[in-house]
């Protein structure tokens, strides 16, 4: 593992529990659709709203909530855990290499050197690094 092992199980968990809460949404919008379906094409314009309707849609309002505060929470650990990855290769504790732009069929793979590690920044995909000027391509890191 490239972090500690106490961020990875905290993502570890932080992922089950979205994916519980997401499971939890699916079920709850299949029942609101049963609903609708039973009360009638126009129930959520109806005064008031029936109640099993309102029901269902405060409890998916729930569920979102939930979402939101759980992938708040996980979007920090996984800042943690990528700010600990850049320590390490800062450090020589991780190293990494990547190939220099434009990529040819005969280019040489290079090691990254760690002082670049203070300005240089994976993408969203996490395969290319960029940073002041600087562009490594298909960057693999590894423990040192």
């Amino acid at each position: 593992m490239l972090a500690s092992n106490e961020i990875n199980q905290a993502i570890i968990e932080a992922v089950k529990r979205l994916n519980a809460i997401r499971d939890k949404s699916v079920g709850l919008e299949a029942r609101r659709r049963e609903v609708s379906t039973k009360i009638g094409p126009f129930a959520a314009l109806q005064t008031p709203t029936p109640v099993e309707l309102a029901s269902v849609t405060e409890e998916i309002q729930k569920a979102n909530e939930e979402w939101f505060s759980e992938s708040t929470q996980y979007e920090g650990l996984r800042k943690q855990l990528i700010d600990e990855i850049y320590g390490k290769l800062s450090n020589s504790i991780l190293v990494a290499k990547g190939f220099v732009p434009p990529l040819q069929t005969n280019s040489d793979e290079f090691l990254i050197p760690a002082a670049q590690w203070r300005f240089l920044r994976f993408d969203k995909e996490m395969k290319n690094v960029e940073g002041a000027g600087v562009t490594y391509l298909a960057v693999a890191v590894a423990r040192a």
